[in-house]
């Protein structure tokens, strides 16, 4: 049996009658949570395919550990100006830092910070923020963490070839964990369902679960649904983008025909899930629409909408 790296543990017949465990490196969606709320102590460092929900992690860190409070850290998209201002002590001639209020260090209370995609951040920003990743005296500026804080930070895979990128006394002060993409029966069930996505999209995944498969997973390598960074496209399926095409399809009784038709296909470059609208009929009482949904190449799959 040949080696699944990205879909957790396998189980297999051994010649002795016993089942011998294949031992996946990566971990779902819960463990990166319970791995993180756990140990609050290191900083664990999440990388993964893009799309795939790391972001996502924060709010189940904060409810998983108890903390009322959390930050997310966009970090590409910060400057130096953003992370804190230099002020003056004039009674001691020296000077120090006001960290910018989205860190939430100004209550002095326990707080979850996540520094997602920290990987791409740029090198002044992350020469700032990096203190926050020490196990001992963690710190941002001159200003020390609270107690019973969490600090974690998010990232791409480098093989996905799409900027990411650390430096080893940054490796070396951290965790480093891969999240696997989920697969369709995981994320319709552990996600979908609780995050109320549209019922059509859920029936396709449900029809169609190679779409949720990862380019990691053995042969995949003509699947044209997903992210592959050996075959670079500018639509994939994946959970942030069928989350986007859920918030389209639940609104298709406000827009045309057209108005869906366009919006579908112009979600692009991370497309409502990749899909294509093929063609799409109306019922003489227009209550129901009819979509087929493909990507060149694939089979098509046909969804009913109930308006």
């Amino acid at each position: 049996m040949s080696r699944n790296t990205n879909r957790g543990t396998n189980a297999r017949a051994s010649t002795s009658g016993l089942t011998a465990i294949d031992f996946g490196s990566a971990l779902s969606f819960n463990e990166c949570v319970d791995l993180i709320a756990s140990c609050p102590e290191i900083r664990v460092h999440v990388e993964g395919e893009p799309g795939i929900g790391k972001s996502s992690l924060l709010k189940s860190v904060a409810a998983r550990s108890g903390i009322n409070r959390y930050a997310y850290i966009d970090v590409p998209n910060l400057d130096l100006g953003d992370t804190a201002m230099p002020v003056l002590k004039h009674d001691t001639k020296t000077t120090g830092y006001y960290p910018n209020e989205r860190f939430q260090l100004h209550h002095g209370e326990p707080v979850a910070i996540m520094l997602d995609e920290f990987s791409k951040g740029a090198e002044p920003v992350k020469n700032m923020l990096h203190p926050l990743l020490e196990s001992v005296n963690p710190r941002f500026g001159d200003i020390p963490l609270p107690p019973g804080s969490i600090v974690f930070s998010s990232g791409n895979l480098s093989g996905d070839g799409v900027g990411d990128g650390r430096k080893a006394h940054t490796v070396g002060r951290q965790t480093t964990v891969r999240m696997r993409k989920p697969d369709a029966q995981s994320w319709i069930h552990n996600f979908a369902v609780n995050a109320d996505i549209d019922g059509s999209i859920i029936a396709w995944v449900d029809r169609t679960p190679h779409t949720m498969a990862s380019y990691l997973d053995d042969g995949q390598e003509d699947n044209h649904y997903i992210f592959n960074p050996r075959r670079p496209v500018k639509a994939y399926v994946s959970p942030r983008s069928l989350e986007r095409a859920s918030s389209i399809v639940r609104r298709r009784r406000l827009m045309s025909e057209n108005t869906l038709t366009c919006a579908l296909i112009g979600s692009k470059p991370t497309a409502p899930c990749g899909l294509t609208v093929r063609s799409k009929t109306i019922c003489r009482h227009g209550r129901r629409l009819s979509i087929t949904l493909a990507m060149p190449g694939c089979p098509s799959r046909r969804v009913r909408l109930r308006c």
